[in-house]
């Protein structure tokens, strides 16, 4: 019940026709094995689909595996940043102890 979410483009020249969405439920309704056909290809489509996103996500989540992220220039600015701020806030820290200590 809502606007369609797929467009299609051809490779060469075609032909459509096109179903109101009365035409086609009504015709679903009276032939209810062609409806039992398009639940399972649909089923069949979506578990397709989530096996290949998955085996996707598998493939990307070795590749970081296997590459040395703390190699990477980025990763070890950001740990000098950690450290560097950290280092400064004990620094901080120990002034403030001094500063109060002598008070």
């Amino acid at each position: 019940d809502r606007p369609r979410s797929a467009s299609v483009t051809t490779l060469e020249p075609s032909t459509f026709a096109v179903l109101s969405r009365e035409v086609f439920t009504g015709f679903l309704r009276e032939n209810p094995d062609v409806a039992l056909r398009l639940i399972r290809d649909l089923i069949r489509m979506g578990r397709g689909m989530n096996t290949r996103a998955r085996e996707s996500f598998r493939q990307r989540i070795e590749a970081l595996e296997r590459s040395k992220i703390e190699e990477l220039s980025s990763v070890r600015r950001w740990h000098a940043a950690k450290w560097g701020v950290l280092f400064g806030l004990l620094v901080l820290a120990a002034m403030q102890i001094v500063v109060f200590a002598s008070r």
